[in-house]
């Protein structure tokens, strides 16, 4: 198993509440960014567990797809992930925890759902037209050290399993 470390030295502002970065969206998944514009449409539960930080945030659709036509299929499914994560500060220093993970591989059969146009998928080697592949039971498991070098800027290092 690989483990990718990307070091970054990032200039923020500090955020508003301990491990959720800022509650807007600049720093999102991994290291994405994301405008300071970004807005949290889908509600997020946050809350103290001693001295750790806990967010959760959770997403799950049931849908009965009907694409009619030589290209189209019907098919019923549920796209969905949950994503939980643990943040605590000492000092100038913080911990995070965070995971992603679907029930996809069990909610969407036959390793697709149907998709019009969509193109450059593939899954468990195979190309996919017209169609998307389910996530993978664990798409984000990962830790991230941070360290406050002044008021705007932060040193941290971000690591998990690749693969």
């Amino acid at each position: 198993m690989k483990l990718a470390l990307i070091l970054m030295l990032a200039m923020q502002q500090t955020p508003n509440m301990p491990g959720v970065e800022n509650s807007v969206g600049y720093l999102a998944s991994g290291t994405s960014i994301q405008p300071r514009t970004t807005s949290e449409s889908t509600a997020m539960i946050h809350g103290s567990l001693g001295n750790w930080t806990f967010m959760f945030h959770a997403n799950a659709f049931v849908v009965d797809l009907q694409q009619t036509g030589p290209r189209g299929h019907d098919k019923f499914f549920s796209p969905n992930w949950f994503m939980p994560m643990l943040h605590r500060n000492f000092g100038k220093q913080g911990l995070t925890f965070r995971t992603m993970l679907s029930l996809e591989p069990a909610t969407i059969t036959n390793r697709r759902y149907p998709l019009l146009f969509q193109t450059g998928e593939t899954a468990y080697g195979l190309s996919i037209v017209d169609g998307q592949h389910p996530h993978n039971f664990v798409m984000e498991l990962a830790g991230k050290y941070e360290l406050a070098l002044g008021e705007h800027s932060q040193f941290f290092v971000y690591g998990g399993p690749v693969g």
